[in-house]
């Protein structure tokens, strides 16, 4: 079930137009524009009155394993890029038949610090062989520091795999990602 809870919180309009100011200059910003407008969103989502809860059942549609299968047999490799959190990442993995039971999971996640996401990339890099099965489980804090920092590590882990679950992933790194197989063919 996808749950989401429903709430409120009454502003006055000197609190609105100051909200909507603070978003109207984080969206502005260059560096740090994400994490400035979580922040921004954050300070709003405090004292809430809860008002209900729902629920919706969330399923794949028809036919994805077998899909997938058939790009797979075909030596399609596939990626999966979500905004999920990792755990739900993978469950929806295995449930769509994109990880398998025989597939090595290779994680890159949880990483911090430019010298973890580069120990963790290049150790993943190490471990990965040529038509090994691995699906590569990467989050988008680590691309996000990844394509700062080590970009052509991360482009080379990301390739290596045969299949990669980009997870928690913002619009802009979805689009970065996207783009990763297309600069490794020209």
């Amino acid at each position: 079930m996808r749950t989401l809870a429903v709430a409120e919180r009454k502003l006055t309009q000197d609190e609105f137009q100051a909200f909507s100011r603070q978003i109207k200059h984080a969206r502005r910003k260059l560096k740090n524009r994400e994490e400035r407008m979580r922040e921004i969103y954050a300070s709003m989502e405090r004292n809430l009155t809860v008002l209900g809860a729902t629920g919706v059942e969330d399923q794949l549609q028809e036919g994805v394993p077998e899909t997938l299968q058939a790009l797979q047999a075909a030596g399609i490799r596939v990626w999966m890029i979500t905004g999920d959190k990792v755990e739900t990442a993978v469950n929806v993995g295995i449930s769509c038949g994109l990880v398998t039971p025989g597939t090595t999971q290779l994680f890159a996640t949880g990483n911090t610090t430019a010298e973890g996401v580069i120990a963790n990339l290049q150790d993943l890099s190490e471990k990965m062989q040529p038509g090994d099965n691995t699906t590569l489980i990467i989050d988008g804090y680590t691309l996000n520091i990844g394509f700062k920092h080590c970009p052509e590590l991360v482009r080379s882990v990301a390739i290596g795999a045969y299949r990669v679950v980009a997870c928690r992933m913002s619009p802009k790194l979805k689009g970065q990602v996207r783009e990763l197989p297309k600069q490794m063919q020209s």
